[in-house]
């Protein structure tokens, strides 16, 4: 994407750009004044949003109505948007410029492995959970969290900003997928495409967990391979590297940041609560608290935990920067890490190997104290650190290099002498014992009843010898037939073997006409607009991204769609791990819940967003959409939508959200297929 130059002293709502503060090509940041004397902020940050392009009034409005939505948030501890417009097709969002940095800069002048002062930390993490619960409260998701989007006024106090990128679905930003740091703090969840309120309090828990132990909570990719892959591995629990941590502050941290939603804390709420953190605080009462925990922790703090030494590697960083020396961020004092390089510093040990590795974490790994969480990890992180301690503990002791290898030898000794001995003598032993095997117990026997035991050895093994002339395990001879006994139980019926794939089928729900031949034909969003069916399958089987489709038939004016309103759809019973919806929302993205059913009685919610009919890009896209009267040339989509499922359990039912929150009060999401994998 081309972007314009030659912005500075351009106006932008009532302020004069000064200078350029961000070095994103994509969505950059300037540093502007008022052009007033009077206004109420003579600085102030612009934020001009390339990846976001307008084509008509309607667009136009339709965004202005999203970032207005963000204009209502008033609350201390989330930084106000002041004004909003647009340059050309492109939209602009105003904020005051903060003097006191953000938290990035704060975590980035700590030393390696030292954490922020406990009352600094947990006020911090109070103001953003607090600002959080009141988003959530308003039906607005962050989605972006990260030290960059926590900003400080000149009182200490934390702000937060970036709401803006999940409202107007800016997740497809080039540098978001180059952002190696940022891939640490989204929840795993996202990774897959969902993000809800619980996605941010995965988030908010990883930012406490920085703050108070010193350390990122999952490793950070090395800057030379961009683009890594993540596994699963040990999180190292949280009082392994601050030994004054409370035990209730190390459970409540692990619990927020658990790899499944459905395991964290209902709310953020309840996440405070568990630290102990009033909601409801106002600032003065809240330093208080937050003081006199301080106070616990450091009265009740055991012995130091020594933990080895790190240093700061900046020549890997890219682009050279010191940690003192990071970019300006949107906020006018540091760039974001979607604006600048991966990594502004690597922590690497003394003697790690070339992937940057905390080596204090591998230190401290395991114990009773470590807690186990399937989170990610990239895949070029090895065991050479591991390897490298065994050699110096060799090293250093030749003595015990040489009694383990001498218990080594005489362990292989012994596994190959039973190895022999066994193969010699196993076949002999199989002659003594396959008659005894073949006279078993009366009960249990597989011998049809009345038929002579002798027949029944001689059709189903290759030894003719009676088995009335071979010793049974019983103390009297083994009669010569098995008496007439009833069986004990019936066979069972084995369960049905769950298909690889279902299409589910959907027409009886359909209740919503959303494709068609022309304009005012079908109605999608009820003011009369609609997909192209010229542009989207006729119906039928389909494939899309390598996942079998239900297609529903379309534009002879019958319904191909449900608009959700809490139905229940039954499902094929099956022990499923996945279900893939084709669905799209209509009056902007919509967040509702997701019930599964099980044949135990159990179920199972999942709160997803669903995008916006015209937002972004989804697995089909359309030119053009039909309006009441004629065609718009703005493009439209329908996305894959994926939900986990419990393979260990048996699915009968997927039931729609009834309750759906979204921008507008018509905000509904519609589902045109389903499908589930096993």
């Amino acid at each position: 994407m081309i972007r314009d130059d030659g912005l500075v002293n351009e106006n932008f709502g009532g302020y004069r750009i000064t200078t350029e503060i961000g070095s994103n090509a994509f969505n950059p940041t300037f540093l502007g004044e008022s052009i007033s004397p009077t206004a109420s902020y003579r600085r102030v940050v612009i934020k001009l949003l390339y990846t976001v392009r307008v084509h008509t009034q309607e667009e136009q409005q339709e965004i202005l109505r999203k970032i207005s939505a963000l204009q209502q948030l008033d609350h201390p501890h989330i930084l106000p948007i002041l004004s909003t417009g647009f340059h050309k097709d492109m939209p602009y969002i105003i904020t005051e410029y903060q003097v006191s940095g953000s938290l990035y800069d704060r975590l980035q002048r700590q030393a390696a492995g030292q954490p922020i002062h406990p009352e600094e930390a947990l006020l911090t993490f109070a103001q953003m959970g607090q600002a959080l619960q009141y988003a959530h409260q308003k039906q607005i998701i962050h989605g972006y969290l990260k030290p960059q989007n926590v900003l400080f006024n000149k009182r200490n106090e934390a702000l937060i900003t970036g709401f803006h990128r999940h409202a107007l679905l800016l997740a497809d930003e080039p540098e978001d997928t180059a952002s190696q740091e940022f891939s640490i703090y989204r929840a795993p969840e996202q990774l897959a495409g969902q993000t809800n309120e619980k996605s941010d309090q995965y988030v908010l828990g990883c930012l406490a967990y920085e703050m108070l132990t010193g350390h990122k909570a999952f490793i950070v990719p090395s800057v030379k391979t961009p683009g890594a892959y993540y596994k699963t591995r040990s999180l190292i629990a949280p009082r392994r590297l601050n030994s004054t941590l409370p035990l209730y502050i190390e459970e409540a941290l692990l619990k927020a940041m658990s790899r499944e939603p459905e395991q964290r804390y209902d709310d953020i709420a309840a996440f405070l609560a568990a630290l102990k953190i009033p909601l409801a605080a106002g600032n003065k009462e809240l330093r208080e608290t937050i003081a006199t925990l301080a106070q616990i922790m450091k009265e009740a703090a055991p012995a130091a935990l020594v933990v080895p030494s790190a240093e700061v590697d900046t020549q890997k960083s890219s682009g050279g920067h010191a940690p003192s020396e990071a970019p300006v961020a949107e906020d006018g004092n540091r760039t974001d890490a979607d604006d600048s390089s991966p990594l502004a510093a690597n922590i690497v040990g003394k003697d790690a190997p070339a992937t940057p590795v905390y080596a204090a974490l591998a230190d401290v790994a395991g114990g009773e104290n470590e807690i186990t969480l399937e989170v990610q990890q990239p895949y070029g992180v090895s065991s050479a650190t591991s390897l490298h301690k065994i050699r110096k503990s060799f090293a250093s002791n030749p003595r015990r290099a040489f009694v383990v290898t001498l218990c080594m030898v005489a362990i292989m000794i012994v596994f190959t002498t039973t190895l022999i001995y066994l193969n010699f003598s196993l076949p002999t032993k199989k002659e003594r014992t396959l008659p005894s095997i073949q006279g078993t117990s009366d009960v249990h026997s597989p011998t049809p009843t009345n038929m002579p035991v002798a027949a029944a050895t001689q059709r189903s093994g290759p030894s003719p010898t009676p088995v009335t002339k071979v010793p049974s395990h019983k103390a009297t001879p083994q009669p010569s037939t098995v008496p007439n006994v009833k069986p004990t139980s019936t066979p069972t019926t084995a369960p049905k073997p769950t298909p690889p794939q279902v299409l589910v089928a959907l027409t009886s729900f359909f209740n919503n006409e959303g494709i068609g031949n022309a304009p005012g034909q079908a109605d999608f969003d009820g003011s009369g607009y609609a997909y192209p069916a010229d542009q989207v399958p006729g119906g039928g089987q389909i494939s899309l991204q390598g996942v079998p489709y239900q297609f529903p038939a379309n534009g002879s004016g019958t319904n191909d769609n449900i608009a959700a309103s809490g139905q229940t759809i039954p499902l094929t019973p099956g022990n499923y791990r996945q279900a893939f919806l084709l669905a799209s929302s209509s009056w902007g993205s919509t967040t509702g819940t997701f019930t599964i059913q099980y044949t135990d009685g159990t179920t199972n919610m999942l709160t997803l967003t669903v995008p916006d009919w015209y937002s972004g890009s989804g697995v089909l896209n359309t030119s053009y959409r039909y309006t009441p009267d004629g065609t718009s040339s703005r493009g439209v989509h329908i996305y894959a939508i994926p939900i986990t499922l419990d393979s260990t359990r048996v699915a009968n039912g997927l039931v729609l959200p009834s309750v759906q929150t979204g921008p507008h009060p018509n905000s509904r999401i519609h589902v045109f297929a389903l499908t589930l994998l096993s």
